[in-house]
């Protein structure tokens, strides 16, 4: 009998494209990931899938969207993961 590999699918929010494409590289040796660099994708993608880890940039194009942000997706499922990444002051 065969083993069914279940992968983990991660949302990754961030508008830094160097830092994006160097976290989704790392990630995708391991994980299913989605990269998204605005407020409205990230709705979307939110809205359309189920993750079980997001990777949340809090300032997105100079605006502070984590807290708000993190309502929506706990709203949506409550077991998601969630870790903020920032470079914000």
């Amino acid at each position: 009998m065969g083993t069914l590999e279940v992968i983990m699918r991660i949302l990754l929010i961030e508008d830094n494209i160097i830092l994006a494409k160097l976290l989704r590289t790392y990630l995708l040796e391991y994980f299913r990931v989605d990269g998204v660099d605005t407020l409205e994708e990230a709705k979307e993608y939110i809205f359309r899938f189920n993750y079980d880890v997001i990777l949340l940039d809090r300032n997105l194009h100079g605006k502070d969207i984590g807290l708000d942000l993190i309502k929506n997706i706990k709203n949506k499922s409550s077991i998601t993961g969630i870790i903020v990444i920032s470079a914000y002051d």
